[in-house]
């Protein structure tokens, strides 16, 4: 990740392939990146992980949200396309209760995880 001026900010780590494409949502909240192994992973705009999806045995060649940004589209390179009921918030609130719950026996260690779930919840409609 970059800014406006080039200045590099964050390198996202997790595909093992080629990547092929990255896109935004429409609110600039999340990243969809697709590599050559035809898998997508989900980014939160900090750069977290959220949910790998394994779309393809082939190189993922199209990725788009849908206007609302609850859906992602994907294409391969047979031309397969597959369109990914997304339920972004869902997903982060089962994950952000998860946190509460631990975070009770465990407060030191998931202070910062804690507080990107409160922003999250915030800035992802």
């Amino acid at each position: 990740m970059w800014t406006v001026e080039g200045e590099k900010i964050k390198t996202l780590s997790g595909h093992t392939q080629d990547i092929h494409q990255v896109v935004f949502n429409p609110n600039s909240s999340i990243i969809a990146s697709g590599d050559a192994a035809g898998v997508i992973k989900l980014w939160d705009k900090e750069g977290t992980p959220l949910i790998t999806l394994n779309a393809s045995e082939t190189k993922i060649n199209s990725l788009r949200f849908t206007e609302d940004g609850l859906n992602l589209i994907s294409g391969d390179n047979q031309g397969v396309v597959i369109v990914w009921p997304l339920q972004i918030q869902t997903l982060l609130n089962q994950s952000c209760r998860w946190l509460d719950d631990y975070w009770l026996t465990h407060p030191q260690q998931l202070k910062e995880e804690y507080s990107r779930c409160t922003s999250a919840n915030q800035n992802i409609k």
